[in-house]
């Protein structure tokens, strides 16, 4: 399933789906050897912690951040959608993602903003270990990561 006006393509759900919620907290999770996304948050989602968790060995993506917004307004305009903002994904140990699909990354974000992606520790992926599908709403923070051994498998980046 294709999100936003970027050329990514990404699954809509991972082994937890986030939709719709504000305030929720995962810290202290491990999700290994999923042959999909780890969490998947869509749509209205904000002021959530993704905190102190492992991803690896994981098929797809370990987080992805997307929303949903009407396609015959301006794609970079939030003010006609439902998408994350506000939310944090920080120290987290995330590796070996990747192993099925190659369009994939550590974190992926597609029609969400406001979002901060801080302290985490990224290594071993096929392509790129953040990857921001389109510019819509700004104000995101990508501060303090770690990130070494990406863009493996391809030669796009």
């Amino acid at each position: 399933m294709k999100h936003g006006p970027g050329d990514w393509a990404i699954y809509n759900g991972g082994a937890l789906r986030i939709e719709r919620a504000a305030n929720v907290s995962v810290r202290n999770c491990a999700f290994e050897a999923l042959g999909g996304n780890g969490i998947f948050l869509y749509d209205l989602v904000s002021n959530t912690s993704l905190v102190e968790n492992e991803f690896a060995s994981l098929g797809d993506s370990a987080i992805a951040a997307c929303g949903w917004i009407d396609l015959l307004g301006n794609p970079t305009d939030a003010t006609h959608g439902r998408f994350p903002s506000d939310n944090l994904v920080a120290s987290n140990h995330i590796h070996d993602v990747g192993i099925v699909g190659k369009q994939v990354a550590a974190y992926h974000q597609s029609l969400a903003c406001h979002n901060a992606v801080r302290g985490n520790v990224m290594y071993h992926g096929p392509r790129a270990a953040i990857n921001f599908s389109d510019g819509m709403g700004g104000g995101d923070v990508v501060a303090d990561n770690l990130v070494f051994g990406w863009v493996r498998e391809t030669n796009d980046h």
